[in-house]
């Protein structure tokens, strides 16, 4: 949630009942938060003029939020998430996908060559989703070159190196999540033609594309 005034992480759950709420003053925005697998943790990035900061922020009294980064000239891009078992968390720093141990707090480049092969040159990955119950797959968003700036989604298998896209031609997807139990991808598909936005489930190995829900609809 951001106001004019202060940008904050607020959780429920399914019963309505408020997790938690954290703010940090002095701070412009916050990006897009994730949960870990588990649901014990929220992640998120607060930007503010000259830099950013990644924040851990528990859910069911784990402990105090601790600050596990600091980004100089962060933009709200670094989408934050849990690698499956919490271990790890992948972010982006300045262009580059790494993963922060959150043991040792040391950081190390994640190899993205594969997940990039067979894409135009300049294509960006702009969000990562480690798979919550397959372990190294995950789901991620791309956005391709060119004055159109497609985004597809993808399903990226890091063992065997396979990439798959499960988001559908001529729509723009991004916002990519899992179920909690990884048998679905969950994103956001906005039509190119008719400006259509919904939220899409597929498998991960890709197939029949279900619409749980409609966020707008076409010409409206």
């Amino acid at each position: 949630v951001t106001n004019d005034q202060l940008p904050r992480i607020v959780a429920y759950d399914t019963s309505g009942k408020l997790l938690t709420e954290f703010s940090k003053p002095g701070f412009q925005t916050v990006g897009r938060p994730t949960i870990d697998g588990f649901g014990n943790f929220v992640l998120a990035e607060f930007v503010g003029e000259e830099e950013s900061e990644i924040w851990r922020i528990p859910l069911k009294g784990k402990g105090p939020a601790m600050m596990l980064s600091v980004i100089n000239k962060g933009k709200g891009d670094a989408n934050p998430a849990f690698e499956m078992g919490s271990g790890q968390i992948w972010m982006n720093m300045s262009g580059t996908w790494m993963f922060y141990d959150l043991a040792s707090a040391q950081t190390s480049r994640i190899d993205v060559k594969h997940l990039m092969d067979g894409l135009p040159n300049g294509s960006k990955v702009l969000e990562v989703r480690p798979s919550p119950s397959i372990p190294k797959q995950v789901a991620v968003s791309v956005m391709l070159p060119g004055a159109d700036q497609l985004k597809w989604v993808m399903v990226w298998d890091r063992q065997s190196g396979l990439v798959s896209r499960v988001s559908p031609p001529g729509a723009n997807c991004d916002t990519v999540d899992w179920s909690r139990d990884g048998r679905y991808v969950f994103f956001r598909s906005e039509q190119i033609d008719s400006g259509r936005i919904t939220m899409q489930a597929v498998k991960p190995t890709g197939g029949y594309l279900a619409e749980i829900a409609v966020i707008k609809d076409a010409g409206h």
